[in-house]
């Protein structure tokens, strides 16, 4: 079974109707999700191993310009991905 994982930040206050819309949306279709703790933001995709074509994980560096000056929101996909 395929698990789509989110980030836990989304059990935050801000976020809680989406949150709960998407857990039910989930569970109607009978789709598995995880929270994944410890992350410092909500974009997965931006530090989340993918799967290449030929099933091995390929992991990328995601350190952006924009955030340079901001470490405190640079997830380090390698430690999350264990």
């Amino acid at each position: 079974m395929t698990i789509i994982y989110f980030s836990s930040l989304l059990k935050q206050k801000r976020y809680l109707p989406f949150y709960n819309r998407l857990v039910k949306l989930f569970k109607d279709n009978n789709l598995s999700c995880e929270f994944v703790e410890e992350t410092k933001d909500i974009w997965m995709r931006d530090f989340m191993p993918i799967k290449s074509m030929d099933g091995k994980y390929i992991q990328f560096d995601y350190h952006p310009i924009y955030l340079k000056k901001y470490p405190k929101y640079i997830t380090d996909g390698s430690l999350i991905a264990k």
